[in-house]
């Protein structure tokens, strides 16, 4: 838990100082985590019934990462 409490603090402070459009913290973390936690099984289902090879998982992990920093007013 520390960690999401050190996390949570450097991207209010970034929203502070206006380096990123404003977010709420907690949820941003959770939202690009949790769906990869509790939905494995839809991943793999929608994947063939397999697991996502190293290049899929590197492709997916290349997506969220745009569509968060475009989320916060970044580009990639």
């Amino acid at each position: 838990m520390e960690w999401a409490r050190l996390k949570q603090a450097k991207i209010k402070q970034w929203v502070d100082d206006k380096r990123i459009l404003p977010v709420e913290p907690a949820y941003l973390l959770w939202a690009s985590t949790q769906h990869y936690a509790d939905f494995n099984y839809q991943i793999d289902l929608i994947n063939g019934h397999m697991p996502l090879s190293d290049r899929q998982f590197e492709q997916a992990v290349q997506t969220v990462t745009a569509v968060i920093l475009r989320g916060i007013g970044l580009e990639p």
